[in-house]
């Protein structure tokens, strides 16, 4: 083999594997999905045009402001998503999906909500996967 082949073949290897990786279902590996979906878990607000998320993965993780804060997967399985539902009236106000396995979304306060792993280490955590990182 020609040692630009090798070159070549190698490059492919290396890129299948960035892709396989990135491939993988997001947030598989956090916490928050090791366990089964319980009705506190379920966004029982309409999502307008369904969001991208899947409402099957949807994980209740706290309270921020006025906002019910919730850890899903997109409906496609490859994105981390957040969630903001309002707590006095129900209303789905805001979802943010981010590629790979972290996304941050903000409120109209300034208040920057932040999933992914590890995430939720320290002060501000909401789960051991999503922080505030302003309040």
């Amino acid at each position: 083999m020609s040692r630009s082949s090798r070159l070549l073949v190698a490059a492919l290897v290396v890129g299948g594997t960035f892709s396989i990786s990135g491939c993988s279902v997001a947030g598989t590996e956090l916490p928050e999905f090791q366990r089964a979906q319980t009705e506190a878990d379920r966004v029982t607000a309409d999502a307008p045009g369904g969001m991208g998320v899947d409402p099957d993965s949807t994980r209740f993780v706290g309270e921020v402001g006025t906002y019910g804060i919730y850890l899903a997967r997109s409906d496609d399985g490859r994105s981390l998503c957040l969630v903001a539902v309002t707590l006095d009236d129900n209303v789905w106000k805001s979802t943010g999906c981010g590629g790979g396995n972290g996304v941050t979304i903000g409120m109209t306060d300034g208040t920057e909500i932040q999933a992914g792993p590890g995430a939720g280490v320290g002060d501000g955590s909401l789960s051991e996967s999503v922080v505030v990182l302003n309040d």
